[in-house]
């Protein structure tokens, strides 16, 4: 079972120097030895929320809390909380409905996440709904989907669609699209509490042939 940790902030003013060079040289990889592999951090481009959202990845919920615990990740967000502020965190794995990417994407890459609650006593139609038209019809107008995930612990809304494009400009035409629109307007009989996202690539994992490095763009 594949589960995601994922962290929101907001950077703090005139800190992103300082800020940078401590998230690549001593949070990541502390993050990465307590065995929350970290995918890439995103800023968001289109939409509310904190600026910044961290992706990791565990095995299962037992390897995430017990990370938590650790004094260790403790010592890393005293550090991080130097350069940001409004921190709240996810934990959220896949529902398995729908195709999941786990790997770390490759720069230029942009994200369009879209977040519900499913209406009560209407799961079974959403699902059906997803499987059969929203998702297809996201890949044929050029978004990757890239997993529905459901939220363990965190707040609302409950369950996320990912999906990638390559340029702002690819993601944007799939929400100007009529098609979408049509679409959105048929979730929403299946939904509540709907928001979206746009979030651009701000630090990319690299993997090497020594090692494994981050770039900040």
């Amino acid at each position: 079972m594949s589960v995601k940790f994922i962290e929101y902030w907001n950077l703090q003013p005139n800190k992103e120097e300082a800020f940078a060079e401590y998230l690549t040289g001593e949070w990541i990889p502390g993050m990465n030895e307590l065995g929350i592999t970290i995918l890439a951090i995103w800023n968001i481009l289109v939409g509310a929320g904190p600026q910044f959202v961290c992706e990791g990845i565990a095995e299962d919920l037992q390897q995430i809390q017990e990370a938590l615990r650790d004094e260790r990740h403790f010592n890393l967000n005293e550090g991080l909380f130097d350069y940001v502020d409004q921190y709240f965190s996810r934990v959220l794995t896949t529902t398995g409905l729908l195709p999941t990417l786990i790997g770390e994407p490759h720069h230029p890459a942009v994200k369009l996440n879209q977040f519900w609650d499913p209406r009560p006593g209407m799961e079974a139609g959403l699902r059906a709904f997803l499987t059969e038209e929203f998702a297809p019809a996201l890949e044929e107008m050029g978004l990757v989907v890239g997993g529905y995930w459901k939220t363990l612990v965190g707040p609302r809304p409950h369950q996320k669609l990912e999906g990638r494009a390559g340029s702002l400009e690819e993601a944007l035409a799939v929400l100007h699209n009529t098609t979408f629109y049509e679409l959105k307007g048929r979730l929403m009989d299946h939904v509540n509490h709907y928001d979206s996202q746009i979030l651009n690539l701000k630090v990319v994992r690299v993997i090497g042939r020594a090692a494994v490095t981050y770039e900040y763009l």
